[in-house]
């Protein structure tokens, strides 16, 4: 049976284990002697430093005298240090031996947190912090719904929420920074799961009122208009805006930009106070429409589909709290699928 650890598990046996290599570095063991270092042996340290006598720490270690003190031979082979010097009548560790045993007991400790088994997450009693890395887009879509979800059957879970650094999105999983990501994530493989929430295409959105009611704008008065694009602090597009202006490319054509802004928020408000347009995905450009006096029309030329997926590491997979979690996520987002996909009929002409 294959079993797997919890992702604070995991964090503390990542722990122990550093902790494990810095007793190695700082105290200066024999890299060579290290394949014969074992975890028993390290608890006998510890018995012989405590109890400083073989005899006693044996007894402790279920030991007769003889193992305990091939034990205490192989360790100072090991550490390249005496341990236990004969002082009178009875045995001191020495400072090295001090120092290890006092690395080693909390490794044990770390060690011992990690290899429990993993308790039941109760949503009701749990006080964890959960932490997401995600996108406007499910900050818009998602989160308040979830929240509410959250607060009426786990009032004492917490979100800490991470705006979407797609870069460091494997860096943070495999770090055990972030429990789940959120956003476009076509190439991500390997150690992570993906599972997809949304999926949506891309239109544009225009104050209500800017073009007819009752017809798509033509390509011409798409490209004469004045745009708004969602862009990075070098002004590089998002992807959609990227597939919008390759696909003008194409046929030699280009937009007039008037605004770079940051988030979908910001250009829906301004595209709502002016005759400038936007792009945005169909699903947020329906809220959006819900608050502001604006309508939605489908591109002039195609841009294809795109899905937004949560993400999280293997380590997490069995994570008893991360797979409550998903489960929150992955019922609301079929919510609003079904919900936008009954509005989407309502807002917009066909092209």
């Amino acid at each position: 049976m294959k079993y797997a650890l919890e992702a604070s598990q995991h964090r503390s046996l990542r722990k122990a284990t550093n902790r494990m290599l810095l007793i190695r570095d700082l105290v200066y063991i024999r890299r060579d002697m290290l394949p014969g270092l074992d975890i028993r042996q390290l608890q006998c340290l510890v018995a012989l430093v405590e109890e400083k006598s073989v005899t006693a720490a044996g007894r402790r270690m279920n030991l007769s005298q003889p193992r305990m003190s091939n034990t205490l031979r192989r360790l100072r082979e090991i550490c390249d240090d005496p341990l236990l010097v004969r002082t009178g009548q009875t045995m001191q560790p020495t400072d090295r031996a001090l120092d290890i045993a006092r690395h080693v007991r909390a490794s044990l400790a770390e060690l011992a947190v990690a290899l429990d088994p993993p308790e039941k997450f109760d949503p009701a009693r749990s006080d964890r912090t959960f932490t997401l890395m995600l996108s406007d887009y499910v900050e818009v879509l998602l989160i308040p719904e979830a929240m509410r979800r959250i607060s009426e059957i786990a009032p004492s879970v917490r979100l800490r929420l991470r705006p979407l650094e797609t870069d460091a999105v494997r860096h943070v999983l495999d770090e055990g920074t972030c429990d789940i990501a959120f956003g476009f994530f076509p190439h991500l493989k390997g150690s992570l799961r993906v599972s997809t929430l949304l999926r949506d295409e891309t239109v544009f959105i225009a104050r209500d009122g800017l073009f007819g009611a009752n017809a798509a704008p033509s390509l011409d008065e798409f490209l004469s208009a004045s745009h708004v694009v969602l862009a990075g602090p070098e002004e590089t597009g998002t992807r959609l805006e990227l597939r919008c202006d390759a696909a003008l490319e194409k046929i030699g054509k280009q937009r007039h930009v008037s605004a770079y802004v940051p988030t979908p928020h910001s250009a829906a408000r301004i595209v709502a106070a002016s005759d400038m347009i936007g792009l945005l995905p169909q699903k947020l450009a329906i809220e959006y429409a819900r608050w502001l006096p604006l309508r939605w029309y489908a591109p002039p030329m195609e841009l294809g589909m795109f899905d937004v997926s949560m993400v999280w590491h293997e380590r997490a997979h069995t994570d008893r709290g991360v797979t409550w979690l998903r489960g929150i996520f992955k019922e609301l987002a079929g919510k609003v699928n079904a919900q936008q996909a009954h509005d989407a009929g309502g807002y917009s002409p066909e092209r």
